[in-house]
């Protein structure tokens, strides 16, 4: 079957045919080219003849790799490419790969054992915290926060101990704190959308997060947290930090800047550079924050006792949801 693709881009036939975002199909075309140097001696076109030459072998290969994720998405990237093709055998015996590689996942998540990747990129969260109390020791022995100029290396001592305070006094979110920004109560009450972005309301009682915009939270709704309710000492530090904030740059209302003294908001990807920055000086590893999220959950909950209740919550014939809400008590007499 001839396609003809010509002037157009791979990224740009894959949302045509497949209408999905933009963001996924620049994924779904990347991994075509991976697999395509990686595993196939054919000539690259986008018409994906030579995806379809060397089906077989391409399948074979990708099954034996030792990360399942790597080979469960590029798997789906092949399965994209094979419905462009509307080869309907290949993606019949890729489907069938797919499975295998899903219940292999699940049986790894079911264990609690980490891939080689999550193993690669792992720290006990004791070093973690063991870290962030160094580095505010150093901020407080140096008095940083009273200094009356600012230096590109100070700033950067006292924003690193102060992000690692964000993620580990805290359950810790993704790259949301670089979307955070400091408000009044005054201020906030005035806000005609409330939910317009992510505030840090300084209220007086205690400061609040109020999270709207995040991964899940078109599922999940507003998030509030009250800091002072999980950790005093953060509700300390955040006092400190934005006073420190607002006396050198006072136009300023995001929670976390550059560290090159320009006043500008820390993006989400600037943020992952720091914290991979961080964490590779200190100890060989770039960390990111789901590595650190992952870390905490591991080091706060056991997997074999998660895995026993959901066991036995299936075995009851419901979810752990409907047993908290509708079976879970308290005896007055206990």
């Amino acid at each position: 079957m001839s396609i003809n693709v010509k002037n157009k881009t791979l990224v740009d036939w894959i949302q045509q045919k497949r209408d999905c975002r933009r963001a996924s199909c620049r994924v779904y075309a990347s991994n075509l080219r991976r697999i395509h140097k990686e595993f196939s001696d054919k000539k690259f076109n986008f018409d994906l003849k030579w995806l379809k030459a060397d089906a077989s072998s391409i399948l074979k290969k990708i099954s034996k790799l030792q990360n399942v994720n790597i080979a469960r998405n590029l798997m789906s990237s092949a399965l994209v490419g094979f419905s462009l093709l509307k080869d309907e055998a290949n993606i019949q015996k890729y489907n069938t790969v797919l499975k295998e590689l899903n219940e292999k996942k699940n049986q790894l998540q079911r264990e609690g054992i980490m891939t080689v990747k999550q193993q690669e990129v792992h720290v006990n969260w004791s070093r973690i915290v063991g870290l962030r109390k160094l580095l505010t020791k150093e901020v407080r022995l140096a008095q940083l926060y009273k200094r009356t100029k600012v230096t590109q290396k100070d700033f950067n001592k006292i924003q690193r101990a102060f992000v690692l305070s964000l993620y580990t006094l805290l359950p810790p979110v993704r790259l949301d704190f670089a979307d955070l920004e400091f408000i009044s109560p005054a201020d906030f009450d005035k806000a005609e959308d409330k939910t317009e972005k992510n505030y840090l309301v300084m209220a007086r009682g205690g400061y609040k997060i109020y999270w709207n915009h995040f991964k899940t939270a078109k599922h999940m709704g507003e998030v509030v947290v009250l800091i002072k309710k999980y950790s005093p000492l953060l509700q300390r530090l955040m006092v400190t930090h934005i006073r420190y904030l607002k006396k050198h740059w006072p136009n300023n209302r995001n929670l976390l800047l550059t560290t090159n003294l320009s006043g500008e908001r820390l993006t989400r990807n600037a943020l992952t550079r720091f914290l991979q920055r961080l964490f590779k000086q200190y100890f060989r590893k770039n960390i990111s924050s789901t590595a650190l999220r992952r870390t905490f959950l591991s080091h706060k909950y056991d997997k074999s006792v998660i895995q026993e209740q959901e066991d036995e919550h299936r075995l009851m014939h419901h979810s752990r949801k409907t047993a908290i809400a509708d079976y879970i008590r308290v005896s007055k007499d206990e």
